[in-house]
């Protein structure tokens, strides 16, 4: 049955689209590739083990390697949809001027092709994802779910991104509103819009959204 969800309109900013790295150019795709390589290679028989050296120069590259991103220079700023509690893009995941202003201490990635820019210095988790309407971001909602009510619960202060901080990132922000915050899925999605006007979840996305509340609202009249 089609969804009741007005088809969503197509944004004339450019960039906002973020699905597999529409914004990357060709040779920063190569970056990315051969740092994700870098941060998997063993250590050479002989050598000391430093895993705290090659964070570092890992994510000093992979930062290197996302400069041009429109994201990383127009959209650094987090914006905080309940206290403690913020949505961004890479731009903002990237921005430790902003995380330590925030005081953010947990950040959860929902991108696939993202490192943990920072491992030494944030908590982090990191869902696959990819922004495509057949991608089933429904798996993920328990866990994400957990992991910011986890960090909220004890006084800590969290950031929820992809590359955009549209689509994937903000359903997850809206699962969370669903699950722990009692909302709708229209309060929800109109709550975190006001917060982030870019937020915008693709329509795959939304009927999955629809979906999961239904089946909450279906607990909840099971359990009164």
């Amino acid at each position: 049955m089609e969804s009741s969800f007005p088809k969503q309109k197509k944004s004339h900013n450019k960039g906002l689209d973020s699905a597999n790295f529409q914004e990357i150019s060709e040779e920063e795709k190569v970056n990315i590739h051969k740092n994700n390589q870098k941060s998997h290679k063993k250590p050479q028989k002989g050598k000391k083990e430093n895993n705290s050296k090659e964070d570092e120069n890992v994510s000093r590259d992979y930062i290197k390697s996302l400069k041009k991103n429109s994201y990383v220079k127009t959209d650094k700023e987090p914006d905080e949809i309940l206290p403690g509690f913020y949505l961004g893009s890479i731009g903002a995941a990237l921005n430790k001027r902003a995380l330590h202003e925030c005081k953010i201490e947990y950040i959860l990635c929902c991108s696939d092709g993202i490192q943990s820019a920072f491992p030494n210095n944030y908590t982090y988790k990191v869902l696959k994802l990819q922004d495509t309407p057949f991608e089933d971001i429904t798996k993920y909602f328990e866990e994400s779910s957990e992991f910011i009510h986890n960090a909220l619960s004890k006084g800590k202060r969290i950031l929820v991104h992809c590359f955009a901080g549209r689509s994937r990132s903000a359903t997850i922000v809206i699962s969370y509103l669903l699950k722990h915050r009692s909302m709708s899925l229209e309060q929800a999605l109109e709550f975190v819009k006001k917060k982030r006007a870019a937020a915008d979840p693709n329509r795959g996305f939304l009927d999955q959204l629809h979906e999961y509340e239904k089946k909450l609202r279906g607990t909840l009249e099971r359990g009164s």
